[in-house]
């Protein structure tokens, strides 16, 4: 397997304790925006053609990298020496959610939720890949997907990533949320798409309805962004290009299993299907097909099981 991936992917691998919405277990399992990222891609792309680059703590219990390649999927995975980041996942009944780590070392108090935010994001910075983490010759793939991060490393991958080819964009909350569009704009000039969750710009809507979001929407793409989507959980997604704002309608799922990872799937599948040629109405409308089936699994080991299976 010599050639280089068709894609590539930087985010992190961690591991999610999720706590649904509604009465029940919890449940401790791998998680990250990388493999879902990745899990999406590969329901539309053959095996070999992605690349997962990321970085993984010392304690992490799972076999990462046999569970990528058993998904005919490439990886670049650094050590680092920080143990891994454990996330609390907590679900409210409408379908928004919390996120907050449970590593006792960031915690301020063992026995307390709160938590020292400059502690939290040190280690997401440090579980966050940069492009030196990516074998030289992958920066020829002609596609790449930055998932969610802390601001210096989207900064700095962006910027070395510029002009290399097609490169789509999912902000993280810690940096993104309070920015007006013109600082969002200032910070992130150069992605070919601009990939934000509503909850992401839920600051900048006047009415919280879907007009409100179209409005927005329509903004950011004026802003200088070349494509805009912007996921709305159970709606779907909302695609801005030069013919305006289009809402595509969420594929709903026939039984919800477990809703963590969907939107990162989501930007996976459709950024896999722009690198093929399809437009944006047609690659939103596949990815919205993906996060239907991300929903109706359990985990991203299960996620990733079926991308293959039904590529």
């Amino acid at each position: 397997m010599n050639e280089n991936p068709r894609l590539v992917i930087f985010g992190q691998i961690l591991i999610d304790d999720v706590v649904p919405a509604y009465p029940g277990l919890w449940s401790r399992q791998l998680g990250g925006n990388a493999l879902y990222a990745a899990a999406g891609a590969r329901f539309v792309l053959s095996a070999g053609t992605i690349g997962v680059v990321s970085r993984i703590g010392r304690t992490m219990p799972f076999d990462v990298c046999n569970m990528l390649e058993g998904a005919g999927i490439r990886h670049a995975i650094s050590s680092v020496d920080n143990e891994t980041l454990i996330e609390w996942i907590l679900y409210e009944e409408d379908g928004s959610r919390y996120s907050m780590p449970r590593n006792r070392s960031i915690r301020k108090n063992s026995s307390e939720v709160n938590f020292n935010r400059e502690a939290y994001l040190s280690q997401l910075e440090a579980q966050s890949p940069t492009v030196n983490d990516m074998p030289p010759a992958w920066i020829n793939a002609g596609g790449f997907h930055l998932a969610p991060q802390v601001y210096l490393r989207h900064q700095a991958n962006l910027a070395a990533l510029k002009g290399k080819g097609f490169v789509s964009l999912d902000p993280s909350p810690h940096y993104i949320r309070g920015l007006s569009i013109a600082d969002i704009y200032s910070r992130l000039e150069g992605v070919s798409v601009f990939m934000p969750s509503e909850q992401e710009i839920n600051h900048l809507v006047r009415s919280n309805d879907l007009e409100g979001l179209i409005t927005i929407t329509t903004r950011l793409y004026n802003s200088g962004f070349p494509e805009v989507i912007v996921k709305v959980g159970d709606k779907g997604c909302l695609v801005a290009g030069q013919d305006g704002v289009e809402l595509i309608p969420a594929e709903l799922a026939s039984n919800l299993v477990d809703p963590t990872g969907a939107g990162d799937a989501f930007c996976g599948a459709y950024t896999a299907c722009r690198i093929q040629g399809d437009s944006p109405i047609e690659a939103a409308r596949k990815a919205v097909v993906v996060g239907k089936k991300i929903v109706e699994s359990s985990g991203v080991e299960e996620a990733l099981e079926l991308s293959v299976s039904t590529v």
